[in-house]
């Protein structure tokens, strides 16, 4: 939900999905409240460990740099 928020705030159009699976937890290392966001070319451009580190305010941050506005 925050970086649908964030997106929105920023006009950007974005995919989520919610995965609740421990492997795929594990793989990126963050327990199931985390979050990742990958590049469309599969590159991990940033993860939240956990709920807390994916605020709107953060990923709005995440998001206009990664996009290179910031």
């Amino acid at each position: 939900d925050q970086a649908r928020d964030a997106a929105r705030l920023l006009g950007l159009g974005l995919d989520t999905h919610q995965v609740a699976d421990s492997e795929f937890c594990a793989a990126y290392g963050i327990f199931p409240d985390g979050a990742v966001l990958v590049r469309p070319d599969g590159f991990v451009a940033w993860r939240a460990v956990v709920a807390a580190g994916a605020t709107a305010e953060r990923m709005t941050r995440v998001l206009s740099r990664v996009l290179c506005r910031a």
